[in-house]
């Protein structure tokens, strides 16, 4: 009979141990009456730009004063306190952690909170996908200014999520811009847009494209573009520098393209003391030689020319002596 008694004192002993390792593990991620924010840490999964995304820290005022809670949350990261950041004792808030910057695959986020000399840190942690980005991220189209039937270029869309996509539509917004999907019939993680950009009448042109697409977390994307509108009439260097002995500078003025046309001066700001030599071989190019006789170091300003429709200012600029 000595055997079941042995039996049930052993149980006995396992199950005081069992329930006294629970309690330890529970008592770990429970705290009791501990001032301070209940779950420093939150994994938010996996979320995507233009959702809201947050993560709530709660925390708990055990003590008999008043505390006052400050935080440093930056860089892509905003805060809300809820209700406030004044918690009276025995009273709860709760710190809501807003996500605001670019998509990422790791997302690390942390904020510091100081209740007196006492800092908590709190994490958000997860991934942020913007479903469907743009490669490159922000096209940049260079064209001449006399071109007619513009330039082609081909840039790819791609889900960073894996989820295959259709292009529904593409909007350019633009009579400079025409744009399409290759292959807008074909469901798959990627696909090509064709753009066709014309000759703009500014130098720099800022437009967008709007594509639509089946993507169930992104349904449309909004794509920056920039286009260049090259001059054709180049001067280099970009200005006149004039030495301080030597009192002469000079620049050359050509055509990008290699097309023949007359340059001509049209205002030197002080050409009493100002002499501007020109010569050319072919009429692609111009070499233009000015001298100055006496100008004040710094001196500003600047030879006018125009050639064929484009209008050039050319700055002066007068070096100062080594020993000045």
């Amino acid at each position: 009979m000595a055997v079941p008694h042995r039996t049930t004192l052993i149980f006995c002993i396992l199950t005081i141990l069992i329930v006294g390792i629970l309690g330890i593990a529970v008592s770990r991620n429970i705290p009791a009456n501990v001032t301070g924010f209940l779950k420093p840490e939150v994994n938010i999964g996996r979320r995507y730009v233009g959702e809201h995304i947050s993560a709530d820290f709660e925390f708990v005022n055990y003590t008999d004063q008043e505390v006052q809670l400050v935080d440093t949350a930056c860089c892509g990261v905003s805060s809300q306190w809820i209700p406030d950041s004044k918690v009276s004792s025995g009273g709860r808030t709760t710190l809501r952690m807003l996500y605001t910057g670019p998509p990422t695959r790791k997302l690390d986020q942390t904020v510091h909170v100081y209740a007196g000399s006492r800092e908590f840190v709190l994490r958000m942690v997860g991934e942020v996908l913007a479903g469907i980005q743009a490669h490159p991220s922000r096209p940049v189209f260079e064209i001449g200014a006399e071109q007619v039937s513009g330039k082609l270029e081909v840039f790819k869309l791609f889900s960073d999520d894996g989820i295959p996509f259709r292009v529904v539509n593409v909007e350019t917004g633009s009579s400079q811009v025409a744009a399409q999907s290759l292959d807008s019939a074909v469901e798959s993680t990627q696909h090509a847009i064709s753009v066709n950009v014309f000759p703009a009448t500014a130098r720099i042109t800022e437009g967008k494209l709007t594509v639509e697409t089946s993507h169930p977390r992104a349904h449309a994307i909004t794509i920056p573009i920039t286009i260049r509108t090259l001059q054709d009439i180049l001067v280099e260097p970009e200005q006149f520098l004039i030495g301080a002995r030597t009192r002469e500078g000079r620049v050359r003025v050509w055509s990008r393209t290699g097309k023949a046309f007359h340059l001509s001066v049209t205002s030197i700001p002080d050409p009493e003391h100002m002499k501007l030599e020109c010569t050319t071989e072919d009429s692609t190019a111009y070499f233009l030689v000015l001298g100055v006789s006496q100008a004040a170091p710094g001196f500003a300003g600047q030879i006018c020319a125009s050639a064929e429709s484009e209008t050039l200012a050319i700055p002066i600029i007068v070096l100062k002596k080594k020993s000045d």
